[in-house]
């Protein structure tokens, strides 16, 4: 998003430029291109926070791998979030969290009322539960650490999605 709003600013300074003619002197012309271009070279740089390779992110518990070109938003030892940036503000998004309550009580609690079963999946050699909920395409494996359970949180992403089973099948428990 910010690289949408740096976009429109850079723009409306050469809509600015244009409007104004010869009404300013040329170097105060010539200063605000410059300064134009420098906005436009701006944006067209790489977004630092963007990741440019894979990068396999560490939790206490857990080790998930983020893919190229996905912005990771949240990396602590029990919580590591990453979506893949879209200007539609339905990006796909993965969180994968730790939780002290168990996966049955989990599944059960009212919050995810309108969530179906689905049938338990393997993945890297571990079983998760899942459940789904199409109204907001999200999806929820659940497998037990510890005390608690291990839920990777699946948003805006279509059945089949080959980047983001990858995702799936690099998670590794410690």
């Amino acid at each position: 998003m910010k690289k949408i709003y740096r976009f429109a600013l850079a723009a409306a300074a050469v809509c600015v430029m244009v409007s104004c003619g010869n009404k300013g002197s040329e170097k105060a012309a010539d200063a605000q291109e410059a300064e134009a271009q420098e906005q436009v070279e701006e944006e067209a740089a790489p977004d630092p926070d963007v990741l440019t390779e894979a990068k396999t992110l560490e939790g206490k518990a857990f080790s998930i791998t983020a893919p190229a070109g996905w912005w990771v938003s949240t990396e602590t030892d029990e919580d590591i979030s990453f979506m893949l940036p879209c200007e539609t503000g339905d990006c796909k998004n993965i969180s994968a969290m730790i939780s002290g309550s168990s996966v049955e009580d989990a599944n059960e609690t009212s919050s995810y009322e309108g969530f179906v079963e689905q049938d338990k999946v393997t993945l890297n050699g571990v079983e998760y539960s899942v459940i789904t909920k199409e109204e907001n395409h999200m999806t929820i494996y659940r497998t037990p650490v510890g005390e608690g359970h291990l839920g990777i949180y699946v948003q805006n992403v279509e059945d089949g999605d080959e980047e983001v089973q990858a995702v799936l099948e690099s998670i590794t428990l410690k």
